[in-house]
């Protein structure tokens, strides 16, 4: 990326580009030929930031006069939650759509229970997720522990085969998982229609995923490590 105009609103456009790592900015010198760099190192694409960027932008948004950089930096956090539904959405829906998951999940008896599990799912490993990233301070390393965690214990919990056919020990390990509860929550609930078991397991989540996602707000901190 190429900024010709060297203020603050095209220096808060790379950094809303290269926010949450999707794109892989590599600046380019202002003072050289972009197209002649773009042939020399065989790059397809080189975005060119043009001068009279931010005296644009400011008039397309009727403003006068300059513009402070906080102008843009809530604009942050709009982008990412905009890029990740989207991308993650389309990409997810078309992937299962090819391996005919969507066309089964038609045909499950849909009640209450589904919603209240999911919702439940949802802070409890986004509660893990923050503790996680607090522990790993890399992107890369943060990956590495979740999926540590998230492939046992897909493998413990019963979600694709019965945790009965587990050796003692496993099973003892399994009943001390999240995921394990929401299993079997959403068997009694959705196949066997037993109530009071949907409702423990409900619970049980419930309290582990109300402390896992107070203790990961408590420990993130919303400031750039230094």
């Amino acid at each position: 990326m190429q900024d010709l105009d060297q203020t603050p609103a095209s220096a808060e456009l790379v950094r809303t580009l290269a926010f949450d790592g999707r794109f892989k900015i590599i600046p380019v010198d202002p003072t050289i030929n972009a197209a002649q760099y773009a042939r020399g190192m065989t790059l397809n694409l080189v975005l060119v930031i043009p001068s009279g960027y931010q005296r644009a932008f400011v008039q397309r948004l009727g403003l006068i006069g300059g513009v402070s950089t906080a102008a843009f930096r809530d604009a942050d956090a709009s982008v990412t939650v905009m890029t990740s539904s989207l991308t993650g959405a389309v990409s997810m829906n078309a992937e299962l759509r090819q391996k005919g998951v969507i066309r089964k999940l038609s045909t499950l008896r849909i009640d209450a229970w589904l919603p209240t599990f999911i919702l439940l799912e949802v802070f409890a490993f986004a509660g893990i997720g923050m503790i996680l990233t607090r522990v790993a301070k890399e992107a890369e390393s943060a990956m590495a522990a979740a999926n540590a965690i998230m492939y046992p214990m897909m493998f413990l919990s019963g979600s694709f085969f019965p945790v009965e056919m587990m050796s003692g020990v496993l099973q003892k390990i399994a009943r001390i998982l999240p995921l394990y509860y929401a299993n079997e929550g959403l068997r009694a609930s959705m196949v066997f229609a037993d109530t009071l078991i949907a409702l423990r397991c409900s619970a049980v989540i419930g309290v582990f995923a109300a402390a896992v996602f107070v203790v990961g707000t408590m420990t993130t901190t919303w400031e750039e490590d230094k």
